[in-house]
């Protein structure tokens, strides 16, 4: 999708991801695993506005915590 911003993350180790915005609207995005092996995607618009986030994740035995990824900074 021209013009899209997607999240990606790669974490084996969780059943679930999810996208929390920080500030702005506070929206969340439920990150969809398309890859078995734990590659999470999460489309997150075409307005052009980068987000600041952090993740929320759930591991297979159900513990859920949240981080900031480092790539939600955006370009330095």
């Amino acid at each position: 999708l021209q013009g899209s911003w997607f999240a990606r993350v790669f974490r084996p180790d969780v059943a679930k991801a999810l996208l929390h915005e920080l500030g702005g609207a506070g929206r969340t995005f439920e990150l969809n695993r398309i890859h078995p092996d734990g590659f999470f995607e999460a489309h997150l618009g075409t307005d052009g506005q980068v987000l600041s986030y952090e993740l929320e994740l759930t591991a297979h035995d159900g513990h859920t915590w949240r981080q900031r990824d480092p790539y939600s900074f955006g370009p330095i």
